[in-house]
């Protein structure tokens, strides 16, 4: 069980002391503290110490690769070595320490030792909100030598529980959003490459984003857990500043009320800046109250940056370790590289919210998870069973698959084994006796399938044993986790993973769990129009076996009840839209929304009310003589290729960079036509032609073409432009000219153009356009 020390310095300096030092140490997370206090006799010389320090770490890291956005004067120190640098920390590791074993702070540490277990996990926080203390390398006091399962944290006095918001989505993953910043001279492509293998998260990468668009997913009403930040940061003055694209650099206050959102609105826990000299972003982002934070204390090397990234998450969302036992081994991990990057180890360093308790990779995925789930282990099986017929669809079923996987009981062969691989449809390893010898041992994967891309559990008592094998390439495991490219449907790849299910060591050979495979004997398959789905009761009363046929494959045909679902909703929908804007709903704003309300059946009135929130707010954007700008949703990312724009010199359009919603030629009037449909001018300060225009009978290969033109003409409908609010205030435009099939305004994020598409696809999505006013 894990134990907390928060260790509060108070007021004072290392040139004055501190007069009053409190400890308090809990022993469980819910009981009340134990505490000591004492006091630090004034150490000047540790902070000539680490000045120094800091000149000879910045001397030896000059002429490499660094995370810093800014061009550092020279420090002043010519001719420096690793010996040197070698020869300062050890100055500032006895210096350190002679401090902690002052007398008057001794009898703190005797305390603790006499109530600290040798392998007990400890967390010793240091609460501080002085610069330079939070610089200092805490983790260097002896205290944490002699327990190998303690780690230190920063904290600032100012802190507060965060009361949890009600959710409007559930998800069974971690959510991260990565932003990766200006990178110049940097690779953080390496960054990308290891946060797509993170297992059962969902991850959003903003490459280089405008103020603007890093607002906006900040402000994501789907929330986040993780943020992640990497590319070029610096201090000035009092303020951490860390440069988002080439062109743009931002103090976390120019971020305040996003990430205030994203914190008590998203569930936002842990943010994590990847970059150089960090700790003055500390107190700002502790601010905001977030869970944990974790920056660097100094100019960071590249390869150290990724690195750090690639052993934290190794230990906390791979290998489940709690986040200080994490932190830890992440750190002396960095070890390995101070050969040719010094000092590494003392880099990263992380700071807590005290109100809150400390992070794992497991609690942050289960504070999301649907609330149908509960359902499954509650003692009332005839209300899931109830609810699986009523409300499954597709997409719900599957959902519903996913979760049960997650909750399976995991393979513990894994503590006992070793050389664990995978060959010929089987996992191999050598698992050790009760005699303490060794057996080459071997076990077929049991019911685990590839489904359109992600790797599925479908029932111990499966004969065809797996076939992911034929459709999954890359195929690996590491400890129980099983990893590979799978094949969706559409013939690309997928990265997935799954826990290996209920795999045990007996006496050097490999078993499945027998209760475990009794409780898993009633799998029943959903007949879709595609392909079967296989759902499997785990862990609840056998009463569910006496609402269903008695039998290991029976089949429950829920078409019908499918159907009846999307006629439900489709009226729902259609009486939102018939109240909101007095007009029935488009099939497109039916499958739109259809669709978003199908998936969020947990929650239907709330979800019911953000539908009709969305319709009301982007209904009165639309209203007439309002001016707007329309930002292209393709799923192509291109900050050069954004905003549409009109050029009113010589009538034609196209879309423009990310600043593009400060130019006047971005800026489009909208003027109401008595049908309901809505004519767009051009508000560019120059020029005559204004009128977007859409040419649906000129063809160049299978789509029309849009230009402007210079009036505004009633009898001609290719200025007429009917308007379809689609998911999340997002809208398309469909040209009302009939002499031709183009009709839909789609912007090419690839390159710029801007074409009328003849139809609607997977791959049309720069026919979305988000309006801001």
């Amino acid at each position: 069980m894990s134990k907390l020390v928060v260790i509060k310095l108070g007021e004072g300096s290392l040139h004055d002391g501190f007069s009053l030092v409190i400890a308090q140490y809990w022993e469980t997370s819910n009981s009340l503290p134990t505490q000591f206090t004492g006091s630090l006799p004034s150490m000047s010389k540790i902070a000539d110490i680490y000045k120094r320090y800091q000149l000879i770490h910045e001397s030896l890291y000059q002429n490499r690769t660094k995370r810093t956005g800014i061009e550092l004067e020279s420090s002043g120190l010519n001719n420096v070595s690793v010996v040197d640098f070698t020869e300062i920390q050890q100055q500032l590791n006895r210096a350190l320490n002679e401090w902690l074993n002052s007398n008057s702070f001794r009898q703190i540490d005797q305390q603790l030792r006499t109530r600290i277990a040798i392998d007990d996990e400890v967390h010793v926080i240091f609460e501080t909100s002085n610069h330079l203390l939070q610089h200092l390398p805490w983790h260097l006091w002896h205290f944490f030598e002699d327990y190998q399962r303690a780690e230190v944290g920063l904290s600032c006095p100012r802190y507060e529980r965060v009361k949890p918001q009600p959710k409007k989505y559930f998800t069974n993953k971690v959510r991260v959003l990565a932003v990766l910043g200006n990178s110049v001279g940097i690779d953080v492509q390496k960054d990308r490459e290891f946060l797509e293998k993170l297992p059962d998260s969902s991850t959003t990468f903003l490459v280089e984003p405008s103020r603007e668009e890093l607002h906006k997913y900040l402000s994501d009403e789907k929330g986040w857990h993780i943020l992640y930040f990497a590319g070029h940061s610096h201090s000035q003055d009092s303020q951490g500043i860390i440069h988002i694209n080439q062109n743009t650099a931002l103090t976390i206050a120019d971020l305040k009320y996003a990430l205030t959102f994203a914190v008590k609105q998203g569930g936002l826990k842990l943010a994590i800046f990847n970059s150089c000299d960090g700790i003055k972003l500390i107190e700002q982002l502790a601010d905001l109250q977030i869970t944990q934070i974790i920056v660097m204390r100094l100019n960071i090397a590249d390869k150290v940056a990724q690195e750090f990234l690639k052993y934290f998450f190794n230990f906390f969302a791979i290998k489940g370790e709690p986040f200080y036992i994490a932190m830890r081994y992440a750190r002396q991990s960095l070890q390995g590289l101070e050969d040719n990057y010094p000092g590494a180890s003392l880099i990263p360093v992380t700071c807590q919210n005290l109100a809150e308790e400390s992070l794992s990779w497991q609690g942050m995925k289960n504070s999301s998870n649907n609330v149908l789930l509960s359902l499954l282990y509650q003692p009332f099986p005839k209300i899931f069973i109830s609810l699986l017929l009523t409300l499954v669809t597709p997409l719900i079923a599957h959902k519903l698959l996913f979760n049960i996987n997650t909750s399976l009981p995991s393979s513990s062969f894994q503590y006992s084994c070793d050389n664990i691989s995978i060959s010929e449809k089987k996992v191999l390893a050598e698992c050790r006796r009760r005699d303490g010898s060794k057996n080459s041992a071997r076990i077929s994967i049991p019911g685990i399938n590839n489904h359109d891309g992600n790797l599925t559990f479908t029932g111990f008592n499966n004969s065809s044993n797996f076939h992911f094998d034929n459709e999954c390439k890359n195929i690996s495991i590491l400890k129980n986790r099983i990893s590979g490219d799978c094949r969706k449907n559409n013939g690309s790849y997928n990265k997935t993973s799954i826990l290996l299910p209920s795999v045990t060591n007996d006496d050097g050979n490999l078993i499945i769990n027998e209760d475990d495979r009794r409780n898993f004997s009633s799998c029943f398959t959903f007949r879709m129009p595609k392909h079967p789905l296989y759902l499997c009761s785990y862990g609840v009363s056998s009463e569910i076996e006496e609402n269903v046929p008695n039998s290991s494959s029976s089949t429950i045909d829920i078409e019908n009840d499918k159907k009846k679902n999307e006629d439900e909703a489709k009226k729902v929908i259609n009486s939102i839209f018939q109240k909101e804007l007095k007009r029935n709903a488009t099939e497109y704003e039916l499958d739109s929304y259809v669709n978003y309300y199908l998936q969020n059946l947990a929650t239907p009135n709330l979800t019911i009310a953000e539908i009709t929130d969305n319709i009301a707010k982007t209904s009165s954007l639309l209203r007439n003589g309002n001016v707007i700008s329309l930002s292209c949703e393709g799923h192509i990312s291109n900050p050069n290729h954004k905003w549409f724009k009109g050029n009113t010199e010589n009538g034609t359009v196209s879309l423009f960079s990310e600043t593009g919603a400060k130019f006047p030629d971005t800026k489009w009037k909208i003027h109401v036509n008595n049908n309901g449909t809505i004519a767009l001018e051009n508000k560019s300060g120059t020029g005559s032609y204004r009128w977007l225009n859409g040419q649906t009978d000129s063809f160049i290969g299978e789509s029309g073409t849009v230009n402007l033109d210079n009036q505004r003409n009633s009898s001609n409908k290719s200025k007429e432009w009917k308007v379809h609010i689609v998911r999340y205030g997002d809208i398309m435009l469909e040209n009302q000219n009939k002499t031709g099939n183009s009709v839909w305004l789609n912007g090419k994020t690839h390159d710029g153009g801007i074409n009328l598409e003849p139809k609607l696809t997977r791959e049309t999505t720069g026919t979305r356009w988000r309006i801001i006013k």
